[in-house]
């Protein structure tokens, strides 16, 4: 039985966002203030464009999209 205007089996999707802390990038899940992960990746590393990404903040819907950014940061 769900509660009123909730579908069954609705999962809520975790929002993971990419920022830097420190000079390195960083991954918050939920919020920016549960550290999901830090990286060895700092950003003179990487492209300026990617960094003023960064600067901003990037969200991503999921673990794999996560993975995929960091593995273009440090290709």
């Amino acid at each position: 039985m769900s509660a009123i205007g909730q579908t069954p089996k609705t999962a809520l999707k975790t929002i993971y966002y990419l920022s830097l802390k420190n000079g390195y990038v960083t991954v918050y899940k939920g919020s920016l203030e549960s550290i999901y992960l830090s990286t060895d990746i700092s950003k003179e590393q990487i492209p300026t464009s990617i960094v003023k990404e960064l600067e901003k903040g990037i969200n991503v819907t999921d673990l794999k999209g996560v993975y995929d950014y960091l593995e273009s940061c440090s290709s």
